[in-house]
């Protein structure tokens, strides 16, 4: 008798009347793909599924094909994807987060009052290159004009996934607190002086 014990999931709610295969039910044998390795089973090496319809043969995973499960469950069905990229050319952004170094590859920068954008790469090799050399130290008060590129996919869940790009750093305008001037050299420079 074989050491390998194999364990037996019957799946009554699934449709085979168009061909599943192990693909189709991935999602329902990774929920128990960790019963291959778990304690209540520790010399069990495999997991067979059998839908509940005649003709139908049983169908066994073993732990050498989690990976290509795992990965398949993750995929989204290409026909159901559909992507879309818009440009937004002269916007001005202030950095929230992000790297000195020029590493970085997810930057969040925000826009307008409470629009934060992340996750946001820089494509700009120049103002990457000022970054790594440190010339330009991003502050939360500075504002970068920029040439941006929202990126999106949206899958057969309605599920919205989106990218923003900096193609292109037109300006950086470094933030400079406002000196204020004492009474005398404001009166001093002003037309409109007091009249003693």
């Amino acid at each position: 008798m074989s050491n390998k014990t194999q364990l037996i999931y019957k799946l009554d709610n699934v449709n085979a009347d168009d061909g599943v295969d192990i693909f189709e039910i991935a999602p329902i044998l990774m929920s128990f793909g960790d019963l291959i390795k778990c304690e209540k089973f520790p010399s069990a090496t495999s997991l067979s599924t059998k839908i509940n319809k005649p003709d139908h043969m049983a169908q066994t995973i073993t732990e050498k094909d989690r990976e290509y499960i795992e990965t398949y469950a993750k995929q989204e069905l290409l026909q159901d994807v559909e992507e879309n990229i818009s440009s937004l050319n002269g916007i001005f952004l202030k950095p929230k987060r992000g790297s000195y170094s020029g590493e970085e590859k997810a930057y969040s920068f925000i826009m307008g009052e409470a629009n934060v954008l992340w996750p946001v790469s820089i494509e700009d090799e120049h103002f990457l290159s000022k970054l790594k050399r440190g010339e330009i130290r991003p502050f939360t008060e500075d504002v970068l004009k920029v040439n941006l590129q929202i990126r999106q996919k949206k899958d057969g869940k309605n599920k919205i996934i989106s990218n923003y790009v900096i193609t292109e750093v037109l300006e950086y305008i470094k933030y400079e607190k406002p000196k204020q001037m004492n009474i005398d050299d404001f009166f001093n420079s002003s037309a409109d002086k007091p009249v003693n």
